[in-house]
């Protein structure tokens, strides 16, 4: 006599006999209760089924709640780089202004006292370290302008 086995892991105890057609059903001891107790299995299914959504639903807030998080950090991480590029900027631009001020100075130096000429004094766009810096004149108009140094004594009101 050869047993076939049919169904999932759940249903063993239930065999088909072959040449015939009938089952051969093993009793087990749950299958002794009332009609009602055997109906609960569907529940159990249904009662794991939610269980199973609710760790889902928990499982995605927790992925938004992190995903939220990690946006927060990556906003203010980019907010402080900012912020030190702008200090950086602000530092260089004060070094550049007194380098400015002591290449100024060293040209009025070297001249013993006479107005320094364009080609001792670079004054358009003078390069300095990692910056640069003009040394703008007024003109005889608001509109106009020029560079270089002029001599306070020789202007006039």
């Amino acid at each position: 006599m050869k047993v076939q086995r049919t169904g999932s892991v759940r249903h063993r105890h239930r065999a088909r006999v072959s040449p015939g057609y009938f089952f051969i059903h093993f009793m087990r001891p749950h299958d002794f209760r009332g009609r009602e107790a055997r109906g609960t299995r569907g529940q159990d299914a249904l009662a794991t089924r939610r269980r199973r959504g609710a760790a889902f639903i928990v499982t995605l807030w927790l992925v938004v709640a992190m995903t939220a998080v990690a946006l927060a950090v990556a906003s203010g991480a980019r907010t402080r780089q900012y912020q030190a590029a702008s200090i950086h900027a602000t530092v260089q631009a004060r070094w550049v202004e007194l380098g400015a001020l002591q290449t100024v100075l060293a040209a009025l130096a070297d001249t013993d006292g006479k107005m320094p000429e364009e080609t001792d004094l670079p004054c358009d766009g003078a390069i300095l370290g990692e910056g640069a810096f003009w040394i703008i004149r007024p003109g005889e108009t608001d509109d106009e302008h020029g560079y270089g140094l002029i001599d306070e004594g020789e202007r006039s009101t």
